[in-house]
C-alpha cells in the first residue's frame, strides 16, 4: 500500500511496469490517478494493449482513457464485480 504523497518504491515501480507490460487488462481501484508515479502504471498497461477498467466514486483524471468505468465506491461495486466474474459475465 503506498499512501496519497508517498513514492512507490523504486523495486516496487519497476516490478509494476513490467507487469502492467504483460497483462491483458488492469483492474484500477479508488485512485486519484494524480499521482506521477502511479498514474503512469494505468497508462503503461494501455501502451501496451491492456484494457482500463477504473473502479471509483467520481471521475478522475484516468477516467476519460478507461475502457471500462465502474462509477461507485469500491466496497459497493466490487462484490457486484466478483459476483458477474462468477457467473460468467
Amino acid at each position: 500500500v503506498v499512501l496519497f504523497g508517498e513514492p512507490i518504491p523504486d523495486r516496487a515501480l519497476a516490478a509494476a511496469a513490467a507487469a502492467a507490460s504483460a497483462c491483458s487488462s488492469m483492474l484500477v481501484v479508488g485512485t486519484s490517478a494524480a499521482g506521477a508515479s502511479a498514474s503512469m502504471i494505468p497508462a503503461h498497461a494501455s501502451m501496451h494493449g491492456a484494457a482500463i477498467i477504473e473502479v471509483n466514486p467520481c471521475e478522475t483524471d484516468l477516467t476519460p482513457r478507461a475502457d471500462i468505468v465502474l462509477s461507485g465506491h469500491a466496497e459497493e461495486v466490487l462484490p457486484r464485480l466478483v459476483a458477474a466474474v462468477g457467473a460468467g459475465g
